[in-house]
């Protein structure tokens, strides 16, 4: 059985990192009877400066599938990562997003003799690169002058980050193989009497909420619109604030923070569509757990989902705000039995594209392969 150490920022019970937890959770699910699995994390939530309640640190915690280790402030050092990777001896290091010291760069640099996968979860798309953009291409010319990536394993969540990757990395061996979603299996799917729309994203000008607050400015309908997720830019979010003030009386808009996905999906259940106008959207986890869930989505372009209305799944769609108002206006007027039609449609498409029992066999090949 093949034995995989996988480094990571943040793992479950921490929630507010969104995406990459959620892969890295839902692979060990998928394939943690066949490998044997080892996270090495920290001992906190993004942002959070005191450690999750209710943990072990600094030793093996077992949690279904998998052995975490939790480090505390005080162990994230070079010493305590030599320690756990001389006990274990593992076939393969998973190294998730490219930036980090201590849970990407670090291991990178002190585990050259061991297989190492990188998944770069997104972080070398060129918008996102523009965030903190000179330090990063500082880091990424110094990657490409010592050929800090000269032999590892890349894993790409589609095309185009591996398209966008090979302008700043250097790329011989790779993998195109979707992130993973939870499986998802949906009872009965609800009827909402009133128009429901949700956002989950975390607040930043990325996101690009006020392209979709200015959307709802003309709307003549009412609607409520909720949006979950943590603040990372005060600023951005003050912006949105002053753009909420100015939507009409039949538009209602709340924040309701960061939420685990348990909760994320009784928001879900009583949703009528998924809105997303993300300016970067490398696989959109929330996306897909909306359609896994029944909700169809109104899209930008930016985001990697083809095909939404083929499947009658939803909408992805150009940045012009009369196009996104166009489509919401066209949606809100539909009967129940066209709505009932887009939420089956949205599982379909779920179940076509995302569903990780498709990708189980890409995944085991990309663990095996010896580069």
């Amino acid at each position: 059985m093949l034995k995989i150490v996988v480094f990571i920022d943040w793992y479950k019970p921490a929630y507010k990192a969104g995406g990459p937890i959620s892969s890295i959770y839902n692979l060990i699910e998928l394939l943690g009877d066949e490998m044997e699995f080892y996270v090495v994390t920290s001992d906190r939530d993004l942002n959070e400066k005191s450690a999750l309640e209710g943990l072990k640190y600094n030793q093996w915690v077992v949690q279904g599938k998998v052995k975490v280790r939790y480090l505390s402030k005080n162990q994230e050092k070079r010493r305590f990562l030599i320690e756990i990777i001389e006990q274990l001896s593992p076939d393969r290091i998973y190294l998730n997003g490219v930036f980090s010291y201590f849970y990407s760069v670090l291991p990178l640099f002190l585990f050259r003799n061991y297989p190492i996968i990188i998944s770069p979860r997104g972080m070398l798309i060129s918008e996102a690169l523009k965030n903190k953009s000179f330090k990063k291409r500082c880091f990424l010319l110094v990657m490409k002058l010592v050929k800090g990536y000269r032999n590892v394993i890349w894993q790409f969540s589609n095309k185009k980050e591996y398209l966008e990757s090979q302008k700043s990395v250097f790329i011989k061996n790779y993998y195109t193989i979707p992130n993973l979603t939870k499986r998802i299996s949906v009872k009965s799917i609800l009827e909402n009497s009133s128009f429901e729309l949700i956002s989950v994203c975390r607040v930043n000008e990325i996101k690009n909420i006020h392209f979709f607050l200015i959307v709802l400015k003309e709307v003549d309908f009412e609607c409520n619109y909720t949006i979950v997720g943590s603040i990372e830019d005060e600023e951005y979010y003050n912006k949105i604030k002053g753009l909420i003030r100015e939507l009409p009386p039949q538009v209602s808009v709340q924040f309701v923070g960061p939420k685990p996905y348990y909760e994320i999906e009784k928001q879900l259940a009583h949703s009528s569509l998924f809105i997303s106008t993300s300016r970067n959207e490398n696989y959109g986890h929330s996306i897909i757990e909306a359609l896994g869930n029944g909700i169809p989505v109104l899209v930008s372009k930016a985001c990697p989902w083809n095909q939404l209305e083929s499947f009658h799944a939803g909408y992805r769609l150009p940045f012009i705000k009369s196009i996104f108002l166009e489509k919401l206006k066209e949606f809100n007027v539909k009967s129940k039995e066209e709505k009932y039609q887009y939420k089956k449609g949205a599982r379909a498409y779920y179940q076509k594209f995302a569903n990780p029992i498709n990708f189980k066999n890409s995944y085991i090949e990309l663990f095996e392969d010896k580069a």
